[in-house]
């Protein structure tokens, strides 16, 4: 295998991130999503991502 080809296929992927958070939490996120946006694939990463967006966008008004 070609090593700048591994890299550039590994580049090409979305990256993720790993975080451990409390059973409720995980509970209350899960539950938060199920009435919102109802139970379908890909709705978490939906509410993960926004939820990012939403932070950084508040520490950015308030200047860090």
């Amino acid at each position: 295998m070609n090593k700048s080809k591994g890299v550039k296929a590994f580049m090409d992927q979305m990256p993720a991130i790993k975080a451990n958070i409390s059973d409720d939490l995980d509970k209350r996120f899960r539950d938060a999503i199920y009435n919102v946006k109802g139970m379908k694939r890909g709705h978490i990463q939906e509410a993960v991502q926004e939820a990012i967006e939403m932070w950084i966008s508040a520490k950015e008004r308030k200047g860090g």
